[in-house]
């Protein structure tokens, strides 16, 4: 069986008036892109990542880590610009590894971004829509 992976991880305070770009994730956070990248970092943390592939490796599992952003720290909404640079990176990656027999995505469960008030389902909706990925989708928050 073979696994893609993916961890975008953000909390948006929508109180907070400050609207974050990609600098969250790459200044003061984490961004890694591509398989190579995302295994290299996984194998020094201890993540939900890192806990699904050690888990579906031991099971005997192809698996394929794609895509890793994680905050600094929480912040106010999104940028659109920012969100609409996550949706791509992830579904070039995504496309790049397919096919796939299930894509796990760790996501956090509470981002905003400027005209999206619900990011996760955003990017659920671009798995199945512009991936065209019909295998079972996996999601932790």
């Amino acid at each position: 069986m073979k696994a893609l992976l993916a961890q975008i991880l953000y909390e948006s305070n929508t109180f907070c008036p400050r609207t974050p770009g990609l600098e969250i994730f790459r200044r003061s956070g984490v961004w890694r892109v591509g398989e190579e990248a995302v295994r290299g970092w996984a194998s020094t943390v201890d993540s939900q990542l890192t806990s699904s592939l050690r888990v579906l490796e031991e099971k005997g599992w192809e698996t394929h880590p794609l895509f890793a952003a994680i905050c600094g720290s929480p912040s106010g909404r999104l940028t659109a610009e920012c969100l609409q640079t996550l949706r791509e990176t992830l579904k070039e990656q995504i496309l790049s590894a397919l096919p796939a027999d299930v894509i796990l995505l760790h996501l956090h469960g509470a981002v905003c971004a400027e005209g999206e008030e619900d990011v996760e389902g955003n990017l659920l909706q671009m798995v199945r829509e512009e991936t065209g990925f019909r295998g079972r989708l996996v999601l932790s928050l």
